[in-house]
């Protein structure tokens, strides 16, 4: 019977895992006070409260850009 999958753990592999894995784990909490106008309009006090998510995003395109980049490196290396 013929192997569907390959049985060597490569680093396209491991970037993906830590794509799945380790990105959604990077939050900031972060307290924002509003001021000026847009205290009028908010529907709570003086503050509002944010996760972060600059630095996962951040992270998550460069690790995408790796992965892709590695991604067209074994396609042509495979040729």
């Amino acid at each position: 019977m013929r192997k569907i999958y390959n049985d060597e753990i490569t680093l396209v592999d491991i970037l993906l895992g830590i794509i799945l894995l380790v990105v959604p784990l990077i939050v900031r909490f972060k307290v924002v006070t509003l001021s000026g106008t847009i205290t009028k309009i908010w529907p709570t006090e003086n503050y509002n409260y944010d996760i972060f998510s600059y630095y996962k995003a951040k992270t998550l395109i460069i690790l995408t850009l790796i992965c892709f980049a590695l991604f067209i490196f074994f396609l042509y290396k495979k040729e």
